[in-house]
């Protein structure tokens, strides 16, 4: 069975691929709403581009 999971990014590269899609990602603020894995994963791009924590909106979904 092939596995449809996105490969997992080194943490050396965190926030590129956000900056790279948002260039003022820094200077925004982000709203984040999903499940707690992308959630954390984009709260921790977020951050690694330089988002201020209280620009960071969040809201996981839980079973």
């Amino acid at each position: 069975m092939r596995s449809t999971a996105a490969p997992r990014m080194p943490a050396s590269h965190r926030g590129n691929r956000l900056r790279d899609l948002v260039p003022y990602v820094a200077d925004s603020d982000v709203y984040m709403c999903g499940p707690q894995a992308a959630s954390d994963l984009v709260v921790a791009d977020s951050l690694a581009c330089g988002t201020p924590a209280n620009s960071i909106h969040n809201e996981r979904f839980v079973r």
